[in-house]
């Protein structure tokens, strides 16, 4: 049976955090594209509730294991 390994546990939760960065940066990106270029106001809201969600997974992301 596999004992907790704290290294481990940090090395995945920094890919993590990691991934949902780079995550948000393509949303914030699309989202400027699909509002200011596009002008297609219609698909901001589906994109702005996308981006809430993973700023409060990246901020309980962040505080897991503190």
């Amino acid at each position: 049976m596999n004992g907790f390994e704290p290294e481990q546990f940090q090395r995945k939760k920094r890919l993590i955090i990691v991934a949902q960065v780079i995550l948000l940066i393509i949303q914030l990106v699309t989202l400027w594209a699909y509002y200011f270029k596009e002008k297609q106001t219609i698909l901001t809201p589906p994109l702005i509730l996308g981006l809430m969600i993973n700023v409060y997974t990246l901020i309980n992301t962040i505080s897991l294991g503190k």
